[in-house]
């Protein structure tokens, strides 16, 4: 079984999608990942998407692999943050 989020990070996803944020998500593997958080999901696995809409697709994220959250270029200068998760 995948390892379970801290609370706390989990609410930076749950925020970043109510604002429908613009972000920038850096996985474990080091892919980076950018467009508009949309939604958390569960795929088959029952396991949590960040789902990000940008120009071409829709892209899930594991929130587990999730290394770093950078919410940018946001209207509301409060809204722009940067979390490394580890």
């Amino acid at each position: 079984m995948s390892k379970q989020l801290d609370c706390n990070v989990h609410d930076y996803f749950e925020i970043i999608c109510i604002r429908k944020s613009w972000v920038t998500v850096t996985t474990k593997a080091g892919e980076n990942f950018s467009g508009e958080a949309h939604d958390i999901a569960l795929n088959s696995a029952k396991q949590e998407l960040l789902m990000l809409k940008n120009t071409t697709a829709e892209i899930g994220i594991l929130l587990t692999e999730v290394a770093r959250l950078h919410a940018h270029d946001n209207a509301i200068a409060q809204h722009n943050f940067l979390i490394n998760i580890t």
